[in-house]
């Protein structure tokens, strides 16, 4: 049992190494972190609670995951970031010119989210898949996109208005309705996202870690990195608590025995972030991690046409629930339909396009984050390639969602995107940054 861990150690020594190696660039460092934990972190400890059983496969997977996507990514990173050897810049702050029609649409679509959440019961997600989609289904077309627009670019607003309130003078005029704006979405998704999502709640504060240059100081040089992702375990397994044991108090956990208790939700923690979980099971039904299956992409891109072209197909596959490459693949292949499993940025890639699909998604991945890191790395103002930077991060971060729904995602939103670049802080003068340098702790971070 403990030879077929042997690849997610060697994984993991490589990834520590590369976090050392690059410590001026927190969203390449964060973003190798995240990965392993998905593919070789919780893996491995799903197959260690589980005494390997169901995870037919588990060792070979973690190679070739390994070899045709985490290794050439990182090779991809370390060979363009060289150059990255600052954190974020902090620009001094400058008077500028403050649209108020930017607030006020960012609160009017807060007020819409909450709308939705209270009059139609939807600020707890925790449904299970079909019962959110019925529950969804019912709310009018407008208010539903306002809802789901709220919650998918909050990383980006809360993003956007953090480092406004930095760059800009207090005394500009309506200042205060940004502060207002900022206070609002930060009290809402930390309480949204603390209720229904360990980890988006951890990713708003990586994205801010990203982009906020004391933040990323406070984290990388005092805590150190170490005591960071252990505070971010203790986290996220509070949250796993605070669910089971309050929002939801469904008896799969025992308060009364500790250690069943702490067994159980690790247990349940791993078992949810395995991001690998499917392929055991597609393993036994004779997956091909060397070959080609096209039928979800179709079947996808069928799905988006048929919103403009065909709406009763539309409607029709939204109620299937087979909305994406793996699912429908999986529900190809699997003896049994599965809709609600646990998903990631290679997965679809993986059951698409084989071992050439990781190496695809490897190499297009590490040039967007290596382009990303460069476009946070120096505020110079709201420039075009800073704002799509800062609205892209979170879907990079981002890795439950798969690579092919990036694209669609990206689209989606936009409306948001372009909303707050045209109503965006006008400088007199462009500002102006102060580098944040990188000291090399005596005692390494890691």
């Amino acid at each position: 049992m403990w030879l077929d861990l042997v690849p997610t150690i060697a994984m993991l020594v490589i990834v520590v190494a590369f976090v050392r190696r690059h410590r001026g660039a927190p969203v390449l460092q964060i973003h190798a972190l995240i990965g392993a934990s998905y593919l070789n972190i919780f893996p491995a400890l799903d197959y260690l609670f589980s005494d390997g059983l169901g995870m037919s496969g588990f060792a070979r997977f973690q190679w070739l995951v390994a070899l045709f996507f985490q290794v050439p990514l990182l090779l991809v990173m370390h060979q363009w970031a060289p150059r990255i050897r600052s954190l974020p810049t902090t620009p001094t702050p400058a008077r500028a010119r403050l649209s108020p029609w930017l607030p006020a649409a960012l609160l009017i679509l807060l007020a819409g989210f909450w709308v939705v959440a209270i009059g139609y019961d939807l600020f707890f997600r925790r449904l299970g898949h079909d019962a959110l989609q019925r529950a969804s289904a019912e709310v009018p077309a407008l208010l539903l996109y306002l809802y789901r627009g709220a919650v998918e670019t909050a990383f980006f607003v809360v993003v956007f208005l953090w480092t406004l309130l930095r760059s800009v003078s207090a005394r500009s005029r309506h200042y205060g309705l940004y502060r207002l704006s900022l206070a609002g979405y930060l009290t809402t998704f930390v309480l949204f996202f603390g209720a229904n999502s360990r980890m988006q709640f951890v990713l708003l504060l990586l994205c801010l870690i990203c982009t906020q240059p004391g933040l990323a100081t406070f984290v990388l040089q005092r805590v150190r990195l170490p005591r960071f992702l252990l505070l971010l375990a203790l986290l996220v397994f509070g949250l796993t608590l605070l669910r089971e044991l309050v929002l939801e108090d469904n008896a799969r956990v025992d308060a009364s025995d500790l250690p069943d208790l702490l067994t159980t939700a690790g247990w349940l923690i791993a078992a949810r972030l395995d991001a690998l979980a499917i392929l055991y099971r597609l393993n036994e039904v004779g997956f091909n991690p060397f070959g080609f299956e096209l039928s979800g992409i179709a079947h996808v891109l069928n799905f988006y046409w048929s919103f403009f072209f065909d709406p009763a197909a539309y409607d029709a596959i939204k109620e299937s629930l087979i909305t994406s490459p793996s699912v429908a693949i999986v529900n190809r292949m699997a003896p049994v339909d599965e809709v609600d499993f646990p998903k990631a940025m290679i997965l679809d890639m993986f059951l698409s396009f084989g071992v050439l699909g990781l190496l695809m998604t490897a190499g297009m991945l590490g040039g967007v984050l290596i382009w990303v890191q460069r476009r946070v790395a120096v505020f110079g103002g709201f420039t075009p390639t800073y704002m799509v930077a800062i609205y892209a991060l979170p879907m990079l971060l981002e890795f439950e969602k798969e690579f092919i729904g990036l694209f669609f995602a990206f689209a989606k939103w936009t409306p948001a995107l372009l909303l707050v670049y045209l109503l965006r802080p006008r400088f007199a003068d462009r500002p102006r940054s102060v580098s944040q340098p990188v000291r090399v702790p005596t005692e390494s971070p890691l």
